[in-house]
């Protein structure tokens, strides 16, 4: 194994044990011999590979964002290949169902945020929540909406109401439903965007 093979496993170790005990117990409470411990290193290694804990809750949380991300992009394109379909094609994922499915690793998204955010000291804003939740409830909504967005562009790129058009085509979703669904997305994040923005002029963010 190569040194660099070697280096990435141990900090793989030591990120999977972090992981383990900031789960089992109050992050707050954990400490790096915890850690360490768990990952069979001594307390020193830890700090060759991360400069402190939250360094490490930050990796973690970026690692679990990525992969979120990814299974997002992945229900994404799913979607687009089956808004819109050849009347016989019958091999097709249901995109209302994908949309669903999309919305809930959102959800879980979401949820990973709150969990890793560090929310203590921070101002509260005039509807009540930290800065920080507001800026993620915003970004939550922006990631829904993306998805809103791409069916109806799908459905635009798509030449299926032309009577000319030699092979029947169907569409697999509710357009007015999905409209309005875009809509209602896209004033809520207007909303808290005026509210975060006007944080800003008082707040070092």
């Amino acid at each position: 194994m190569s040194k660099n093979a070697e280096q990435d496993d141990k900090k793989t170790l030591i990120l999977n044990s972090a992981e383990y005990i900031f789960q089992s117990k109050d992050y707050h409470q954990a400490t790096v011999e915890e850690i360490a411990k768990k990952a069979g290193v001594g307390k020193g290694t830890i700090y060759q590979y991360f400069s402190s804990k939250q360094d490490i809750l930050q990796e973690l949380y970026q690692k679990g964002k990525d992969e979120y991300i990814k299974r997002q992009e992945n229900i994404k394109k799913r979607i687009k290949s089956n808004v819109v379909l050849r009347d016989d094609n019958e091999n097709n994922e249901n995109p209302n169902d994908l949309i669903k499915e999309y919305i809930d690793v959102n959800n879980e998204l979401s949820d990973l945020i709150v969990k890793i955010t560090n929310k203590e000291h921070e101002t509260k804003l005039e509807i009540g929540i930290s800065i920080a939740d507001a800026i993620n409830i915003r970004d939550k909504l922006e990631r829904e909406l993306d998805i809103y967005k791409t069916v109806l562009k799908e459905l635009n790129s798509k030449d299926y109401r032309n009577a000319k058009n030699e092979i029947k085509m169907k569409v697999l979703v509710n357009v007015k439903e999905i409209q309005a669904e875009a809509d209602k997305l896209s004033k809520a994040y207007s909303d808290i965007d005026v509210i975060i923005q006007s944080a800003n002029w008082n707040t070092d963010l």
